[in-house]
């Protein structure tokens, strides 16, 4: 979408906003609260340099400036390019939707601005389960029931009882722990035909056997910037529930994530399964997996940009 068609966009979006986040007298950005639920996940995939020339070469059809660069996601981790998808629930004010409950699947990559020398997260497609706004498409309608679907779902089982003969799930016998045993089942399903996205999830987590993890500092700077493809972004701002997060990572009976399955195959429910396809790219496995135990709270200055960008553009 064209900048100065979008400008009159947003100038006319803002001028309806309660004056508690936005003045359209001194034309400040807009700054929204956003609050994401517990249990946000991070899957995380690295990129092959064909992968990432295939996604660069996307994001320069909407922009020229940003380009994929290499990011330590942890301490000591040597800096590699991925694409993680971040599905979340969240909530805000000023969604106007008597602040329900919001489901969105963004599949990100981390660049660097080559005009600004900004580093940011880059947000390439996503799902949502509402309707959403954004300076590409303006306004985006969840997938329709032919099209795709988004769902985040973590399902809990009944403690274990050896006795039950109507128990769904028989943990290992090395995972047996009495009557106290818990199970957690994941489950992803966000596809969308118009948008070729196609991911599926379905992951067994034993909370014995969660492990807690730490994320690289090096990732904070990427977090300050939210880029759009055609390079507009929101500046986010946000407190320690962020910056010292509890960040936990699922530890199958075997230590390692599932990989690609066919899918058609039967699956059942027991079974940990996987499934990922974006555009062209498909991708064999998950090379790491982390969710926030608590909810995160930020403010984003939307669009924050967008009076800058060139009038040609």
């Amino acid at each position: 979408m064209k900048i100065p068609f979008l400008k009159i966009i947003h100038g006319g979006l803002l001028s309806g906003m309660p004056s508690l986040i936005y003045n359209p007298y001194t034309k400040n950005p807009l700054n929204i609260p956003l609050t994401i639920s517990e249990d946000s996940i991070y899957l995380n995939f690295k990129l092959t340099s064909q992968y990432s020339d295939y996604l660069d070469n996307y994001i320069k059809r909407y922009c020229d400036n940003l380009s994929i660069v290499p990011v330590c996601l942890f301490p000591d981790e040597e800096g590699t390019k991925y694409l993680s998808v971040n599905i979340y629930n969240c909530s805000s004010p000023a969604f106007l939707n008597g602040n329900k409950q919001t489901l969105r699947c963004e599949l990100n990559t981390y660049v660097k601005d080559k005009k600004t020398g900004q580093y940011g997260t880059l947000i390439l497609d996503y799902l949502s389960n509402d309707l959403s706004m954004d300076p590409i498409n303006l306004f985006k309608l969840p997938p329709s029931a032919r099209d795709g679907v988004v769902i985040y779902d973590i399902m809990h089982e009944r403690p274990y009882h050896p006795h039950d003969p109507n128990q769904p799930t028989h943990p290992p016998k090395s995972n047996r722990q009495g009557d106290f045993h818990q199970l957690q089942k994941l489950y992803i399903d966000c596809r969308s035909r118009k948008d070729k996205i196609k991911l599926k999830l379905k992951l067994g987590i034993y909370k014995a056997k969660e492990i807690e993890v730490h994320t690289s500092k090096d990732l904070v700077k990427f977090s300050d910037y939210i880029y759009y493809k055609n390079g507009i972004y929101d500046k986010l701002y946000y407190d320690d529930t962020l910056v010292n997060a509890q960040l936990k990572s699922p530890c199958s009976e075997s230590n390692k994530l599932p990989n690609y399955y066919s899918p058609t195959a039967s699956i059942d429910n027991d079974i940990n399964s996987f499934f990922f396809t974006y555009k062209d790219l498909f991708f064999e496995k998950i090379d790491s997996i982390f969710y926030f135990k608590n909810k995160i709270n930020f403010v984003g200055s939307m669009w924050e940009n967008i009076n800058s960008q060139s009038q040609s553009e």
